[in-house]
């Protein structure tokens, strides 16, 4: 029988860890497809299984997965025993068609677990027949496609056509599978031996890449749909994009899966690498290619707070400066967990931390830890560090811990850190979180005047005229001028204006243009930045400000 009209069975499932012994299958699919078929059509079996214990899911498996204890709640789901009993009576009803599994070497013993589980015996004639009837389309793709640079399912499924989401379920994953297959199969039907070279490396490519200029630019890498896999920035196309050709070595697994999708490239040229990054940060967040990781919009928001919105006043007097908004911030866990250890009596609502320690937070340190959040005082870390120490012992008996909800993995590493910390490693612990907290208010106060400014701006490495960046509402245009910086017109706007209009691509583009102001004045270029009349920074001024 030839392969294309061939019945096979796709299995793939999802579950908790890797290890069967220790992890839940918390969602499979199978179903019987032969290559002649649209994937598309298929009647996927697919089923939600029951969570065995509250909070099987860790962050990681909702992030990779998309499911949330409220999946459960929307969704219908069938215990584990409904399923290893399914799964083992549609394994016995199609005994004797091949089965077909990506990656088997991992989804396997998931399955043999969950038919023993059954009552399925090693003994059993189904059970060796399993074994014998499986292949793995990972294995089969190494040996017909070995130029491919990944075989991960989202890239060879790419490479044959098709765009797996960017969660990791059941039906997608299948889909996905079978489109490999019928890749497989029509491929070795139309010749001897599949391509030896990737699209990207045929000779109309290579003439285009080899052509690219000498000049600053965003790129962008399309599969065969024309879909936006990938934005990138580069001070130099020409050599950025030939990089991604050069040699055999692996340039990491996430990037050599995109060249395996990835069929051509288009490139946008600009005058600077400053427009370039620019550039990059906007069209990450309109197209929100799969690829690209930092930038994007995602769960990303900007914050800011007052300090009196946070605290009760009938515990303490609210300062007088607290009523003035602080940001923009991309998290501000930390300034939260650094008020809750100071004893200041929060809002229930404002409440994010693990630990009450009034008893030990005298009204002088509080005061001191006003001055160094939200003042301008150079910290006195041995003062804290000695405060830090005699907090952790003192409290380390009756401290409960509470859930958190953190913003990212940092802050739950952090948290998790804390927790476990000797005294001394509190002390260091928290000299850290000061300084971080330190620094983005800091840079947070450059942020919002940089929202309307003027900037003159020469690069060390360029002989070439200043360029004047004009800001206006934080959006950039770049012109080359000799000019002295003109004073924006917005400059009256408060503290309080400037921040209600910060979204998160102007905050990116901020923090980019921060940034790079200080790899300037590093490296020695020339800048001079004006803010509002009376308030223009020289090189000097910048130097002492920002570094």
């Amino acid at each position: 029988m030839p392969f294309s009209t061939q019945k096979f069975i796709l299995f793939d499932v999802q579950t908790t860890g890797t290890n069967p012994e220790t992890s839940d299958i918390i969602e499979a699919g199978w179903g019987v497809y032969q290559a002649s078929a649209d994937p598309m059509t298929v009647d996927w079996q697919v089923r939600l299984v029951e969570l065995r214990e509250s909070g099987a899911l860790s962050r990681r498996i909702q992030k990779l997965t998309g499911l949330a204890a409220s999946t459960w709640e929307a969704e219908p789901a069938i215990s584990y025993e409904a399923l290893s009993a399914e799964l083992s009576a549609f394994l016995r009803e199609h005994e004797g068609l091949p089965i077909l599994v990506h990656y088997a070497r991992f989804k396997r013993p998931f399955l043999f677990k969950a038919l023993a589980d059954a009552g399925l015996k090693e003994s059993d004639a189904l059970w060796t027949s399993i074994h014998e009837r499986m292949a793995c389309t990972y294995d089969l793709a190494r040996r017909m496609m070995p130029h491919l640079k990944s075989y991960s399912l989202r890239a060879v499924a790419g490479y044959a056509g098709y765009s797996l989401g960017d969660k990791k379920r059941s039906r997608d994953h299948l889909i996905a599978t079978a489109y490999i297959w019928k890749y497989m199969v029509e491929e070795g039907s139309q010749a001897e031996k599949p391509a030896t070279t990737l699209p990207l490396k045929d000779p109309a490519i290579r003439q285009k890449r080899l052509a690219l200029p000498d000049a600053p630019g965003v790129y962008y890498f399309l599969d065969q749909a024309e879909r936006i896999l990938y934005v990138g920035k580069a001070s130099s196309l020409k050599h950025r994009l030939n990089s991604y050709f050069r040699g055999q070595k692996t340039k990491g697994s996430r990037l050599n899966e995109m060249l395996t999708r990835a069929v051509d490239f288009q490139y946008r040229v600009v005058s600077t690498e400053l427009e370039a990054l620019f550039l990059e940060s906007d069209e990450i967040k309109r197209i929100d290619p799969p690829y690209n990781r930092l930038l994007k919009t995602d769960e990303r928001r900007v914050h800011s707070f007052r300090l009196n919105d946070w605290l009760l006043p009938s515990e303490m007097e609210r300062p007088l400066w607290g009523w003035q908004p602080w940001g923009p911030f991309l998290s501000i866990w930390n300034f939260q967990w650094l008020l809750s250890l100071s004893g200041a009596a929060m809002k229930p609502e404002a409440q994010p931390t693990k630990r009450w320690v009034d008893a030990f937070f005298t009204a002088d340190l509080w005061d001191e830890a006003k001055l160094l959040i939200f003042g301008n005082r150079q910290p006195d870390w041995e003062a804290w560090r000695l405060w830090a120490q005699n907090l952790w012992e003192a409290s380390r008996e009756e401290q409960e811990s509470e859930d958190l909800e953190e913003e990212d993995d940092a802050e739950e590493d952090a948290l998790e850190e804390a927790e476990e910390a000797t005294p001394e490693q509190a002390a260091a612990l928290m000299q850290s979180t000061m300084l971080h907290a330190l620094r983005q208010r800091h840079r947070a106060r450059w942020l919002l005047r940089l929202m309307e400014c003027e900037i003159l701006w020469q690069f060390r490495d360029e002989a070439s005229p200043f360029y004047r960046l004009s800001m206006r509402n934080g959006v950039p245009s770049m012109l080359t001028s000799k000019d002295e910086p003109a004073v924006p017109e917005n400059w009256r706007k408060s503290r309080e204006e400037r921040l209600q209009s910060v979204d998160l691509p102007m905050h990116d583009r901020l923090t980019i243009l921060y940034s790079e102001l200080r790899k300037g004045l590093r490296r020695g270029d020339q800048i001079r930045i004006c803010i509002r009349p009376g308030l223009v920074f020289n090189q000097d001024e910048l130097s002492a400000w920002l570094l």
